[in-house]
């Protein structure tokens, strides 16, 4: 049990198994907790301590874990720190190796800091040591924790470990660290835990980060987005706000985040079924703008991006094939010969139709796109000889396609491909469902 906090008369605090208990002055649980008490600084300071012990145990038992696995070998000192590590590794059948102490210029080793907290609460951190001295300005003047000892654990971070937040924040902004940091803090993101998904006091918060550090708010809106797409459910809808704001508050602020990483968030957010039409149409429009040259590379990976978005036919969008002949015009492809590789991969997952009301496939199929598709995907005939009349936007647009295609050239026998009567049965059923 740690230190008791009395507020009018009424008392609060921490039992062992991480609750914060509340009593009336005479001494009874409170089932329901008022707002002014609620509000207290000392019932805020408790859970930010029970908030950083329970989060502390967690990511000690997924790092010792991670370490079983991988064999590391772990220093006695850091199991003699502090119990939430000896317990961690014990569960996780990891034993600590006495040995000399870690040499302190390892860069690429973690530093280990042990803080205090003054209500008898200690605890041992593993930190990169880029991050290590903004951390404890952190703690120190944020979360009651004082620096006691450190000490090197030669423990080396793998190199194709990727930094998570707010670190990789820190990293996009070299001199103003401390800054994201703080940032980050404020806004409910710690070595702990993250920020509820609450949207309604997030855009308040969203709000407030563009009027004191704009420069932040692409990345807050991107991590956000993350989160809300792994929450899954009711937060998927707002993954795809939050993705497409962040890529505007990324062009509003002149952020320039790398072309592959961007990419892949694109493909990510497109594989989940959470990538909105605009956010697709002004990264079409990001990509080629008048007189820009796009690498080959770029056109793969937007081409790839857009197949990915969809799947099912009410994904597919008026200018889709628009948007990607103009970035196959800025990289120096033929644009008919890019949108039959996009429609080669679309057409096993949602089938072919001869027109519709959104015009995708009237745009998609015109010029050389279908005969390109055809010679790419020669089973695409058959797609066409399984549309009826009314799959077309009219009869004028079904024959064409039936023509171009080359179904018709089957159909008549002027090409061999049809089993023997084949031809009987399709017109039959044409005409049954007219």
């Amino acid at each position: 049990m740690g230190r008791r906090y009395e507020v009018g008369g009424y008392t609060v605090e921490l039992d062992d198994g991480f609750q914060v208990v509340h009593r009336n002055p005479r001494g009874k649980k409170l089932q329901q907790v008022p707002d002014w008490l609620a509000d207290s600084e000392g019932v805020r300071r408790l859970y930010r301590l029970r908030r950083a012990l329970t989060g502390h145990r967690r990511l000690a038992r997924l790092q010792a874990e991670a370490w079983a696995a991988a064999g590391t070998r772990v220093p006695l000192a850091l199991a003699e720190s502090d119990p939430v590590w000896r317990e961690a590794l014990d569960d996780a059948g990891v034993e600590p190796v006495a040995g000399p102490p870690a040499p302190d210029v390892d860069e690429a080793a973690l530093i280990a800091r042990t803080y205090a907290h003054p209500d008898d609460h200690t605890m041992t951190l593993l930190l990169r040591a880029s991050f290590a001295r903004h951390w404890d300005a952190l703690v120190a003047s944020q979360e009651d924790w004082a620096l006691t000892d450190t000490f090197a654990t030669g423990i080396r971070v793998p190199e194709d470990t990727e930094l998570t937040f707010p670190e990789r924040l820190m990293a996009a902004h070299p001199g103003r660290e401390q800054e994201a940091l703080e940032a980050a803090y404020a806004f409910g993101w710690s070595l702990w835990g993250s920020p509820l998904l609450y949207k309604s006091i997030l855009d308040n918060d969203l709000e407030h980060l563009a009027a004191t550090a704009p420069g932040f708010l692409p990345a807050f809106l991107d991590e956000l987005a993350g989160m809300c797409l792994k929450a899954g459910g009711k937060h998927k809808e707002h993954a795809t706000g939050y993705f497409t704001r962040a890529r505007n508050a990324e062009r509003e602020h002149h952020t320039k985040p790398d072309e592959r990483w961007l990419d892949a968030r694109y493909a990510t957010f497109a594989d989940h079924g959470a990538l909105a039409i605009g956010a697709v149409r002004a990264r079409a429009k990001e990509l080629a703008p008048r007189g820009t040259v796009v690498s080959p590379d770029q056109l793969r990976r937007f081409r790839d991006v857009l197949v990915r978005r969809v799947h099912t036919p009410r994904d597919l969008y008026p200018g889709m094939a628009a948007d990607l002949r103009k970035v196959a015009r800025a990289a120096g492809a033929n644009p008919e010969s890019e949108v039959a590789a996009m429609l080669a991969d679309i057409v096993p997952r949602v089938g072919l139709c001869a027109g519709d009301a959104d015009k995708f496939w009237g745009d998609a199929l015109k010029g050389k796109a279908l005969d390109l598709l055809v010679e790419r995907r020669p089973e695409t005939v058959y797609d066409v000889l399984r549309l009826i009349p009314d799959d077309a936007s009219s009869t004028e647009d079904w024959l064409s396609l039936l023509r171009r295609s080359g179904a018709l050239a089957l159909l008549t026998g002027e090409r061999p491909g049809l089993p023997v009567g084949e031809a009987a049965r399709l017109l039959h059923d044409w005409l049954a469902g007219a």
